[in-house]
């Protein structure tokens, strides 16, 4: 039996997070589109270029993320998934903690493969 559209992305959001906790350079190129457009929760602007050269020249220790909250809404070949983070990390030496509201949007490619081509975060009180 296949899996439904909605199980593929929670599998992706999955190995996302993974990705990033481990600082997996390759899941995460993997995982991104070479189009994508995300805004950090600073408001800063970011391609997939520009995020994976950031894990690899900034000091980042992740302590913990994980999520919640998942809503996920699937349409041919598109899902936008919104879901709460949980994060404790060092960023560049300096503590990053808090919740956070992420939204992706995933996009399946021609090779039939899930890939983040935008998103968005902010900080919740």
């Amino acid at each position: 039996m296949s899996m439904t559209e909605k199980e593929q992305i929670l599998i992706c959001e999955a190995k996302f997070l993974r990705a990033m906790a481990s600082g997996d350079l390759a899941l995460l190129d993997s995982l991104l589109d070479s189009r994508l457009v995300f805004h950090i929760p600073s408001g800063q602007f970011m391609t997939k270029e520009m995020d994976l050269e950031n894990f690899r020249s900034v000091p980042m220790k992740m302590h913990q993320i994980s999520s919640e909250e998942p809503i996920i809404s699937v349409f041919e070949g598109v899902s936008i998934v919104s879901v709460v983070v949980h994060l404790n990390a060092e960023y560049s030496g300096k503590p990053v903690q808090g919740k956070f509201r992420h939204i992706r949007i995933w996009k399946k490619s021609r090779e039939n493969a899930w890939k983040v081509i935008g998103g968005s975060g902010i900080m919740l009180q």
